[in-house]
């Protein structure tokens, strides 16, 4: 049973914006990264590196200027610090707030677990900071306690079975962080999260008995007294983007991971419709439904419930037959394959017999639900029915919610938006999609709102040196004069990595492809006998290649590792750590995020450049629109969008100064086709072209081989042909 006794914490005074501010003292930023200066007390490990200290001065100067920041900073630069530091100082000398953004968990966790308490020791003990997620990563004590006692949900045996670890959790938990969980999966058990989750139609607010422990709540207290508050860029848009932000006026913030703001745009703006979210909300509704069902001695409200009832049963109907002539829809104009994606036509769905019947039976359904509603409003005792109410008013927001976005997605006619569905045939399983297509022009007119400076830093934000693309992307092209710019190389030496790709190679599409792929690899395993890490752009190659190495003789199946194949990606990554002679398969979250350093990663293979995929709608869309702005598609966003992803990629090799290691691309056209030239130079390293994988990897064992004693490589005689000169 859950305690509704909590004990009370003292309140921390709020913070907020304020019109005159201190400046930040650029002298103190030289007192903490100078030779002797606090951090290299505290640290030490820690060496002063010219680089973190201008783009320390490069963050406060947009601070105290409240101007706009760009800053690529290569890996080892210190980026974190770089910005935290003067974030903290400022944020300390105006009692204000200062908001940090990533887009992955796990910088969210270097940055609190590390970065932070380091920062604060430096800065001062005043400083606060906290992280704050999107409601639907907390647990909501009140509905989990509903769950318990069986009022909501009708949960099968294994989903009784996979909340057990949620009990003790619960009870246990400081956050209510579902992602402090590694027994239970809100992904493999959506239904169950969606019920106890702190839904925002569902919250009872202060008159929740639930209220004094509610870690929703706390989460956001924390978050309004901390001088520095870490999001994620989905909780950027979903609040601090929208018109009524939680954190109030949007004032300085600081986007780390920033190349990805404008896919995060995509991703959280998207809205969707899809089977799935048709079977929650109809298990929502349900959850009423039996509810007032053991209401009898309440005539009217029980007639109520079984209208709803009703209505329900039609819903789901029309739902089913929706879904059903989608996929109709789909098989039409398909292909062999299942799996399905394509672009709605101008027309949409909005002619659809079904769709018409779907919308009338959610218009019937909020009708009964607004009945119910008044039912207990002219009740005697309607406090009676307080919790029953809050749970009629959550049911018909979601009922609203799902009638204007089936009328959205399936009209498809918005401007500047793009529409598709997907799914699969086997199945039966349909989605409905769209997202607004300019996110630039969306994050262009937030800038101008922001009360403070706004920094974007990553380690890659730059084509060919020049920011164009990113300012585009991120609507900044329009706020040009009040925009600085800093490109910090990495510290990290040429003579580290030896990089190149074979000319001979078979190109990407034909059939022997993976073949070549898998020989490769086996040939690099049995003659260096190094870890190596395969990024591949998608998983059926993945699978493929991975099938093909497990039957071929150079390759020890014990010594193989592939997403989706080998467990979860920190148990692969871990044991990619801690074995020798392990060769990593992965596709997209291993392209960026993850740090091997030393011999656990000493060849990083691509075996093809990582352009979008074409056939997605989205891209294809994007794709249209730079046609139509630039005269053509591929060289101002195909390019560009596959160079950034080229030099994640490539940074996973080099992740210290002691590292040495091996870059080899297998997609021959590096070399064959002018843009290759664009990614070879994208990183700072001779790019070489062989003659054949033998010529390949007897140059990497001459590299690897000779070392001197500082670790840099003796002079060989070997001369290879850069590929600017091929």
């Amino acid at each position: 049973e859950i305690i509704l006794n909590f004990p009370q914490e003292k309140p921390l005074p709020r913070l907020a914006n304020r019109d005159e501010r201190e400046p930040v003292d650029r002298t103190r930023l030289d007192r903490i990264f100078g030779d002797h200066g606090d951090l290299a007390a505290r640290l030490t490990a820690f060496s002063p590196r010219v680089p973190q200290l201008q783009m320390a001065r490069g963050v406060a100067d947009a601070l105290n200027t409240d101007s706009i920041y760009i800053a690529e900073a290569g890996t080892g630069t210190g980026k974190s610090l770089a910005y935290l530091v003067p974030a903290a100082l400022w944020a300390l000398a105006n009692e204000t707030r200062v908001v940090v953004s990533t887009r992955t968990r796990n910088l969210q966790d270097q940055l609190t677990a590390n970065d932070l308490p380091v920062v604060k020791s430096v800065c001062g003990d005043t400083l606060r900071f906290s992280v704050l997620k999107g409601r639907n990563n907390y647990l909501c004590l009140r509905r989990f306690e509903q769950l318990l006692r069986g009022s909501v949900g009708n949960l099968s045996p294994r989903e009784r079975f996979a909340i057990l670890p949620l009990i003790v959790w619960s009870a246990s938990t400081a956050t209510g962080d579902i992602e402090e969980q590694n027994q239970f999966n809100p992904k493999w058990f959506s239904k169950i999260w969606s019920i106890i989750s702190a839904d925002h139609h569902e919250c009872a607010h202060r008159r929740c008995p639930f209220f004094g422990g509610c870690f929703l709540q706390k989460a956001r207290a924390k978050a309004l007294s901390s001088h520095i508050v870490i999001i994620n860029h989905a909780l950027f848009f979903s609040d601090i983007c929208s018109d009524t932000p939680f954190l109030g006026t949007a004032g300085p913030i600081i986007f780390d991971e920033a190349h990805h703001l404008e896919s995060s745009g995509h991703r959280f703006l998207r809205v969707e419709l899809d089977t799935s979210r048709i079977n929650l909300f109809a298990e929502t509704v349900n959850n009423l439904v039996q509810r007032i069902g053991t209401m009898k001695e309440e005539e009217r409200l029980y007639n109520g419930g079984r209208e709803l009832r009703n209505s329900l049963k039609q819903f789901r109907k029309s739902a089913g037959q929706f879904l059903d002539a989608l996929i109709a829809w789909a098989k039409d104009r398909g292909g062999q394959s299942p799996d399905f994606q394509l672009p709605c036509s101008d027309a949409g769905f909005a002619d659809l017999p079904q769709t018409g019947g779907l919308l009338l039976s959610i218009s019937n359904l909020g009708d009964r639900l607004l009945l119910i509603k008044q039912v207990i409003k002219d009740h005697k005792e309607p406090e009676k029915f307080e919790s029953i109410e809050a749970q009629v008013q959550a049911c018909s927001e979601q009922t609203s919610q799902l009638k204007a976005d089936l009328t959205y997605l399936s009209a498809a006619q918005t401007d500047d938006h793009v529409f598709w569905t997907e799914g699969n045939l086997t199945k039966g399983w349909a989605k409905l999609c769209g997202v607004p297509l300019d996110i630039g022009a969306l994050l262009g007119e937030l800038w101008d709102r922001c009360n403070g400076a706004v920094i974007f830093t990553s380690a890659t934000l730059s084509i060919a040196s020049s920011f164009d693309y990113f300012k585009r992307t991120t609507g900044l092209l329009i706020h040009d004069a009040r925009t600085a710019t800093d490109l910090f190389k990495s510290p990290f030496g040429a003579h580290q990595t030896i990089a190149g790709a074979v000319k001979t190679a078979p190109a990407p599409d034909t059939p022997r492809f993976p073949a070549y792929i898998a020989d490769t690899i086996a040939a690099l395993h049995a003659t260096l006998s190094k870890n190596m890490l395969v990024l591949f752009t998608a998983n059926s190659m993945l699978t493929s290649v991975y099938q093909l190495l497990r039957t071929h003789q150079s390759v020890n199946k014990s010594n193989l590792l592939a997403q989706g194949h080998s467990g979860s990606r920190q148990i692969i990554i871990e044991e990619f750590k801690k074995n020798d002679r392990m060769v990593l398969l992965g596709t997209d979250s291993f392209w960026e995020g993850i740090d091997v350093p030393g011999d656990a990663c000493e060849i990083v293979v691509i075996p093809r450049l990582p352009f979008p995929v074409p056939t997605h709608p989205l891209t294809q869309a994007i794709a249209l629109r730079m046609q139509e702005l630039e005269g053509e598609s591929f060289l101002s966003y195909s390019v560009p969008e596959a160079v950034i992803r080229f030099r994640q990629g490539a940074g996973r090799l080099i992740r210290s100064t002691s590292d040495r290691g091996a870059l080899i691309i297998l997609d021959n056209r590096i070399v064959s086709r002018g843009y290759g030239k664009q990614f070879s130079r994208s990183i700072d390293v001779t790019f070489n072209t062989f003659d054949d994988t033998e010529n390949m990897i007897n140059a990497l064992s001459t590299f690897f081989s000779e070392v001197t004693t500082d670790g840099r490589q003796e002079e060989t005689g070997l001369t290879y042909v850069p590929l600017e000169d091929a």
